[in-house]
């Protein structure tokens, strides 16, 4: 949902990712990825992220809980389905900027540790190092 409206999955020139709340869409999420290695025995790690430069869900259901919150439930949930299907496949995504700029909220869903993130923050100055003391999102990179 995009400022009100339903808009069907591209059919629009709209980046958008999938309704994260939507049960239904997330249990194919997941059977995709499952096929996905199951199709392709050499994967070792299965790194899938969210559409680059992708607007998130909108509806109530999105907006209420957090798009952070939202995926790494998604993620942890993947994660446990490879662990049974493809012991072998290691799961991680790319976190730092949109949609994930927030780290997970205290009292929120946290990654289950079956799967890692990748940090990379959109837009920064390469004057300054992750590693750098000063570096303005450090806390967010230390959160994930």
């Amino acid at each position: 949902m995009l400022n009100g409206a339903r808009r069907p999955y591209r059919q629009e020139f709209v980046l958008m990712n999938h309704c994260w709340s939507n049960a239904e869409a997330n249990a194919e999420f997941i059977r995709n990825g499952e096929a996905f290695v199951k199709q392709w025995p050499q994967i070792k790690i299965l790194n899938v992220t969210t559409i680059d430069g992708g607007m998130t869900c909108q509806c109530p259901a999105c907006l209420k809980a957090g798009s952070t919150g939202l995926l790494v439930d998604l993620f942890n949930r993947l994660a446990d389905r490879l662990e049974k299907v493809a012991p072998d496949v290691g799961l991680e995504t790319v976190v730092g900027y949109e949609p994930l700029v927030a780290p997970p909220k205290p009292g929120g869903p946290v990654p289950n540790g079956k799967w890692q993130v990748l940090y990379a923050h959109w837009g920064r100055s390469h004057l300054t190092s992750y590693a750098d003391l000063d570096y303005p999102r450090r806390p967010n990179l230390l959160a994930w």
